[in-house]
C-alpha cells in the first residue's frame, strides 16, 4: 500500500476516534437514528455520494482542519499539511497542493524551518510534474530535494521524489 494511503488511512481514523462528530462514524446510528419502516414497507434511504479520491480526501481532511482550527500543536499544523500534500497529489488535487503549501508558508513564517521549506519545495515540484512539466531545471530541482531528503533521512518521502525524476527522466530523454 502507497505511503500515502496509509496516511489518508491514519487521517480517516483519527477523525473517527477523535472527534466528538464522528460518534456515527465510530459506533453507527445513534439510538433512534435508524431507518424505520412501517407496517412493513421497504425502508428508503438516502443514496450517498460516489466515494471518488477526492472526496475521500476532503472527507478526512475537512475534520483534521477543523481540529487545528480548535487549537493544536505547532507541529500538527506542518504534519497534516504534510500528509494533504501527497493524499491531494495522489488524487489529484494540485489546487489543494498549493493551498496546502502557502498554509505551511504562512503558519511558519515567524519561524521557518528548513524541513518546512522542504516539503513545500517538495509538494509543488510534484504538482509541476504532476501538471506535465517537463525540463531539466524541474529535472534538477527533484534531484536535489532527493539529494536532500535523503541527507535528513525523509525516506519516506523520497519514493514519491524518485517516480517524479524517473517520468520527467524519461521525457527528456525521449
Amino acid at each position: 500500500m502507497e505511503v500515502s494511503r496509509l496516511r489518508l488511512l491514519f487521517l480517516i481514523a483519527l477523525a473517527a476516534t477523535t472527534l466528538p462528530g464522528c460518534a456515527l462514524f465510530r459506533r453507527g446510528a445513534p439510538a433512534g437514528t435508524e431507518p424505520v419502516a412501517e407496517a412493513g414497507a421497504p425502508v428508503q434511504q438516502a443514496t450517498p455520494a460516489p466515494v471518488t479520491g477526492i472526496n475521500l480526501t476532503k472527507m478526512a481532511l475537512t475534520p483534521a482542519e477543523r481540529q487545528l482550527a480548535l487549537g493544536s500543536v505547532s507541529h500538527n499544523h506542518v504534519d497534516l499539511r504534510g500528509i494533504a500534500i501527497d493524499a491531494l497529489l495522489e488524487v489529484g488535487d494540485l489546487d489543494g497542493v498549493e493551498r496546502n503549501c502557502v498554509r505551511i508558508e504562512s503558519y511558519t513564517a515567524q519561524e521557518p524551518l528548513p524541513l518546512h521549506d522542504w516539503i513545500v519545495r517538495r509538494g509543488r515540484a510534484l504538482a509541476r510534474v504532476a501538471r506535465g512539466e517537463r525540463d531539466d531545471a524541474l529535472a534538477a530541482s527533484l534531484r536535489a530535494l532527493h539529494d536532500e531528503g535523503t541527507r535528513a533521512e525523509l525516506k519516506v518521502l523520497l519514493p514519491a521524489l524518485d517516480r517524479a525524476i524517473a517520468r520527467v527522466g524519461a521525457a527528456s530523454a525521449g
